[in-house]
């Protein structure tokens, strides 16, 4: 599958501007050569971001082999119009998804927000997807007598938090969401917390 290839690469870290393009192309569409977009119809959230997640650590390679910005050389490799065609298409995928089933989970939503703040792309639906998937994930928690299999972990919430962040996006109630969350995994109210646990 695409996503397993993309990530292969990334995961290795092997740079292939070729193979990124190409993809890129055949993903979003080649309008000037007349190439329909695949699309992601039929890609999940996990293969979403797994696709997310690749390109943006192809910026992050990019920038270890060159001195200059990684956002720069990716828009380079791919083309930026192509960069922007396909992660306007994820998100658009990824807000449907979280639409139609709410079945995401938190490395899903905390990894492709963590991909497009690398690569600096605001895309105002799906932030606000994120948020609400940020929000309602708190919400269950707080009323929880138990930690819920589907709650972000520390890390995770920390990746998607500077997502919103990088990005000038804030969740509202932040402190809240991230009180929720470290009591959980404290299991005690933070009051009670000595200062060389949190």
């Amino acid at each position: 599958a695409i996503k397993d290839i993309l990530s292969s690469f990334s995961k290795a870290g092997i740079r292939h501007p070729l193979l990124f393009r190409t993809m890129a192309q055949h993903l979003a569409g080649d309008y000037e050569n007349g190439a329909a977009a695949r699309g992601f119809d039929k890609i999940t959230a996990q293969g979403l971001t797994c696709i997310a997640w690749a390109y943006a650590r192809q910026a992050q390679l990019a920038e270890d082999y060159h001195k200059e910005s990684s956002v720069a050389i990716i828009n380079i490799d791919i083309g930026e119009d192509f960069l922007l065609r396909l992660f306007s298409r994820i998100a658009d995928s990824f807000v449907r998804y979280l639409n139609a089933s709410r079945t995401a989970k938190p490395q899903e939503i905390s990894s492709s927000a963590w991909a497009f703040a690398v690569l600096g792309l605001k895309h105002g639906p799906f932030l606000e997807a994120v948020k609400g998937f940020l929000s309602q994930n708190a919400r269950f928690l707080s009323q929880a007598n138990r930690v819920p299999s589907n709650t972000f972990s520390g890390q995770e919430l920390s990746n998607t938090l500077w997502a919103l962040a990088s990005l000038n996006a804030p969740p509202e109630g932040i402190a809240d969401l991230t009180s929720i969350r470290l009591q959980s995994l404290f299991g005690k109210t933070l009051g009670n917390v000595p200062a060389d646990e949190i």
